[in-house]
């Protein structure tokens, strides 16, 4: 069966021309296409069902690997989903595309007048063109913007606006998205991905390219910049659990600009300056994807913690520019819609272009009742909602439904607006099942800097659902490529971003804790599968409840390490291995378990994903999957072997994820933090098995006959070290403890020794530097504890302390300088491996204060 067949036998045959515009069709009848799909559905039409299936799945699993999502509301709680596109793509024809343009471009500019007009002079609320109630009691209008200049006039540098087609093809604007727009690099991405799946359909048609767009947004940001001089510009995020967060590191990537996050900036002296590891960095634009009243809580609302404290100030002493200007949210209000006509009339003196869906205040209690009594014919929604929230879709609500929304407007009318129902056009979307019909509505994105661009990139949404108009992706709608046919080339504003002077990387402090902990957390992963694999190999079932004085030691070791009560585990009614498995692995309360370090790690990289290559990333969803494929969990047995197999996956994930960013990382900078942090958990875990070990070692050292008894723990503590195979390298059979920990504490010839470790932090720390204006003793220094911690390493006597073998092996001669600190007699082993632990947790933390670079106070210092 072929597309067009195919497309005919489902939903298409139930579409009654006369309920809605369809994009695709001119006839369904004789399945006569639109002039715009006419070349394009034949070459459609040459893959098989089957094929196009797989296609889908294809860009389904691109999709899902590279991390791009879109928050969903299920019933109340957020959940993140893989961003949905469609195969078939919506299509804008020039004369189409030449009206939106003239017609956003009335729009805002008017806008525009309106913001700089209200925060002013106030003619149109003067003049009486519009209730100055709509504007003055909006909370969205904020006082303190009252005559505070914007760069060029200039508060909507952005703008969105969500259009549609009425049953006669008309465009209509159903919504002002102007304060805060978004949604742009989902439209860039879905270029991108069904470009690498029907190449030759782009090949042949002359389609607008969408990869100017961030350039043009970069360059009419900087043009409103407080200085000129190559201004720095971020992306202001509210984070991860904001639904679009994706898209904001998506879009600060392709602007190449910094993702930060309110805890990344700081004011000082009316500046705004975001800390990064080579110090205090100043921002002079801020693109911002937080709401007017949560920017600032010295300024707006006092209990946020989404604001940088201070950000308005700088604002009003021009220093910094906000885009869109803070204060704009007024203009995305749904109660100015009912005059927006009359907004266009009064400051440009023009008719408007584009109309917008027929939108009511509810005024009066009489109106409301009419509106109740033929609900059908209306959509209410509330003034301010986002994201498809609190709407009620008359002609698709039940009757309780209706009713309870009723009690709600009742109760405060004027936080609602009326549109009345208008039904969307449709498309064609390809399902597993079928062709099917669902709603459409595309968002067009504007650029208004010193001069109006209309950008081609535009984003199609469609419904989740055929029967409703609900198009918003946070309701589980999807998306499509949007095909602007080949409009008028505009002057090439590409050609300024090539005179733009380069700029060092600028790695924020957060970002090298989230990657310094990233590298934490895997390598706790790996300990744990490595100390389970150990625990279920041959050698601990000879000391497993035996009577060997090793045993009690052991199980100090194991429950350091992954923080069971392992001894207790014994006793339990499942066999020991099921239940170490269940404590070590599975249980999420236990914060050494392997899942809660996986979802430790995962939460870090979530945060700076756009920072990690798309290999590092897809390791991480790997083992966040895998983690899902317990053994057992398919009615399987579970046995040790079972159990082990299913660890060498999880070491596999994890490694595979260290070896990408080996392979597949550019950005060297970024990865030193990882390694610093791998690397410190590596001494971590060195000198926890060190101090569970140490005192029972010298303790049996006073026996010959007690240490010949040895060899079985001192080869499942290599193990737990992963330097078992190293050590058989080195010293083949000769299981003498002193060999052992020398070589896992001082040997600088054995890379995973802690002096080496150490010896490669103080490198990795060289190699990074610091640019940092804040002095620090040197005793303080990260180096300088790295220093200390090796002198400590050296300063216990092994050879003499758990040794008594005949061999004459003489201990590397330490250089005076490297002394410990104390006199011999004072350093016993609890001493020491307690001062090694304390030294360890030290140089994490000083790490981390070198790059955090939190100066002096200041009145509004986070």
């Amino acid at each position: 069966m072929n597309f067009e067949e195919q497309t005919h036998s489902h939903s298409i045959k139930n579409y009654n021309p006369d309920e809605s515009f369809h994009e695709v069709h001119l006839s369904l009848e004789n399945n006569q296409l639109r002039k715009e799909y006419e070349e394009i559905f034949p070459l459609v039409n040459k893959e098989s069902f089957e094929r196009l299936k797989i296609i889908k799945k294809k860009v389904d699993f691109v999709l899902k690997e590279q991390g791009i999502t879109f928050g969903e509301n299920l019933s109340g709680n957020f959940v993140e989903r893989p961003w949905y596109l469609d195969l078939i793509p919506h299509v804008i024809n020039e004369q189409e595309f030449l009206q939106i343009e003239k017609g956003t471009k009335q729009r805002i500019l008017a806008l525009n007048l309106f913001l700089n007009d209200i925060y002013f002079e106030k003619k149109i609320l003067r003049d009486k063109i519009i209730p100055k109630e709509i504007v003055l009691s909006d909370p969205n209008y904020l006082r303190d913007c009252q005559n505070v200049k914007v760069p060029l006039d200039r508060y909507l540098l952005i703008g969105a606006f969500d259009i549609a087609r009425d049953v006669n093809g008309n465009f209509l604007v159903v919504d002002d998205n102007v304060s805060i727009p978004s949604g742009i690099s989902y439209a860039i991405i879905n270029r991108q991905i069904l470009r690498q799946q029907f190449s030759t359909l782009f090949d042949k048609f002359q389609i607008s390219p969408v990869w100017d767009a961030t350039s043009i947004m970069l360059k009419t940001l900087k043009e409103c910049a407080p200085k000129d001089d190559n201004p720095t510009v971020v992306l202001l995020s509210p984070g991860i659990y904001n639904e679009a967060y994706s898209e904001h590191e998506l879009l600060a990537n392709k602007m190449g600009i910094p993702l930060v996050l309110p805890k990344d900036l700081i004011v000082k002296e009316n500046y705004v300056y975001m800390k990064t590891v080579q110090g205090l960095s100043r921002v002079d634009v801020i693109y911002r994807r937080i709401q007017d009243y949560y920017i600032d809580p010295v300024s707006f609302f006092q209990d946020s913690v989404l604001g940088v404290p201070g950000l308005f100030s700088c604002v009003r002493y021009g220093n910094v520019t906000v885009a869109n200007a803070i204060g704009s949210g007024v203009a995305s209000s749904k109660s100015l819609l009912p005059f927006i006509e009359k907004i266009i009339r009064f400051y440009l003196k023009e008719e408007p272009i584009l109309k917008s869906i027929p939108t009511f205040l509810f005024d009066n209690n009489k109106f409301l009742d009419h509106v109740f009594e033929n609900i059908n014919d209306y959509v209410i929604k509330p003034k301010h909602g986002t994201g498809g929230n609190g709407i009620l879709i008359g002609r698709e609500s039940s009757k309780e439904e209706i009713q309870n929304f009723k009690e709600k407007v009742l109760s405060d009318k004027e936080e609602y607006v009326v549109q009345k129902h208008t039904t969307l056009s449709k498309s064609t979307v390809f399902h597993q099942k079928g062709f099917q019909e669902r709603f459409v509505e595309t968002r067009f994105y504007t650029f208004l800097g010193h001069d109006f661009y209309l950008s081609n990139c535009a984003l199609t949404r469609v419904s989740k659902e055929e029967s409703s108009v609900m198009v918003c992706n946070s309701k589980g709608g999807g998306s499509k490529d949007t095909w602007v046919q080949a409009p008028k080339q505009k002057n090439s504003l590409l050609q300024t971003s090539v005179l733009m002077k380069t700029r060092k990387n600028i790695i924020l402090s957060r970002v090298a804790e989230s990657l310094f902990w990233l590298g934490r957390y895997l390598n706790r992963s790996l300990t744990t599968a490595n100390v389970l694999q150990v625990a279920y190999s041959s050698e601990i079932d000879v000391l497993l409840g035996s009577e060997d004085p090793s045993y009690t030691s052991l199980i100090k070791t194991l429950s350091k390490l992954t923080g069971s009560p392992v001894k207790k585990l014994f006793k339990t009614v499942d066999p020991w291995h099921v239940s170490f498995f269940k404590d070590a692995v599975v249980d999420s309360r236990n914060p050494y378990s392997l899942r809660s370090n996986v979802h430790y790690a995962i939460n870090n990289a979530r945060e700076i994903q756009n920072y990690l290559s798309n290999d590092m990333w897809v390791s991480l969803r790997k083992l966040l999957e895998y983690l899902s494929e317990l053994p057992g969990s398919n009615n399987q047995s579970i046995n040790i072997d079972s159990l082990s197999e299913w660890l060498k996956g999880v070491v596999h994930y994890s490694q595979s994820f260290y070896g990408a960013s080996l392979d597949t990382f550019a950005r060297q900078d970024i990865l030193q933090f990882i390694q610093l942090g791998r690397n410190i958990e590596r001494c971590s875990y060195i000198i926890t098995v060190i101090k569970s070990t140490i005192q029972f070692l010298v303790k049996q050292a006073n026996s010959k006959e007690e240490l010949a008894n040895l060899q079985p723990f001192i080869i499942v503590i290599l193990k737990i070290l992963d330097s078992h195979e190293a050590f058989q390298n080195e010293y083949q059979s000769a299981y003498d403890p002193y060999f052992a920990y020398k070589m896992v504490i001082t040997d600088k010839s054995y890379s995973g020794s802690l002096v080496n470790t150490l010896d490669r932090i103080k490198k990795i720390l060289s190699e990074i530097g610091t640019d940092s204006t804040v002095l620090v003793q040197e005793e303080e220094t990260p180096e300088y504890i790295c220093d200390i911690l090796i002198s400590r390493a050296f300063a216990f006597d092994l050879k003499n302390n758990i040794s008594r073998s005949e061999q004459n092996i003489t201990p590397k001669k330490i250089k005076k300088q490297d002394q410990f600190l104390y006199s011999k007699d004072e350093v016993k082993p609890g001493f020491w491996a307690n001062h090694l632990r304390a030294g360890i947790d030290l140089l994490g933390n000083k790490i981390m204060d070198r790059y955090s670079n939190i100066s002096s106070s200041s009145p509004f210092t986070v």
